[in-house]
Order: structure tokens, then sequence, then C-alpha cells
């Protein structure tokens, strides 16, 4: 996968992986603003490497079917492996 289409890819897998959550109660879940996960779901910022972790941890416990898909589109597939 390309880096510009695993950047494309992000703000979808976030919604999948946020799913019937409100964005202001995924951010509560992970510890972060309401307007980092908008702007996440907008494809306007990247994730920093705090919030990276927020979202793996997340992800790994209440949508353990997306963790791969996670891991390869933030770049982390190969450290975890």
């Amino acid at each position: 996968m390309e880096i510009t289409q695993v950047r494309d890819d992000f703000p979808a897998l976030v919604r999948d992986v946020r799913g019937e959550l409100s964005q202001e109660d995924f951010a509560e879940e992970l510890g972060v603003t309401k307007s980092a996960v908008s702007q996440w779901e907008n494809g306007k910022i990247w994730l920093s490497l705090e919030a990276a972790i927020k979202l793996l941890k997340w992800t790994k416990e209440n949508r353990p079917g997306l963790m791969e898909r996670l891991l390869v589109v933030i770049g982390a597939e190969e450290v975890v492996a």
C-alpha cells in the first residue's frame, strides 16, 4: 500500500472503528478531543504517537476485527509483528 493511499484510507477507518459511537463519545473513550476525531475523519490531521497508541488499544479491546487494517493504515504492522 502506498503512503498516499494509506493516508486516504485513514478517515474511513476511523469512522469504521468509531462505529455507532458519536464523535464526542468516541473522543471521551480515547481521551482525546472531539475536534481531533472530527479532523481525523475529515483527513485534516494525522495521529500523534500518543493518539495512535490510544486508538490501537481501544480498537484491540472494542473492535478486534479492525486491528489488522488499522495496523496497516497507521504503518505499525511491522512494529507489532
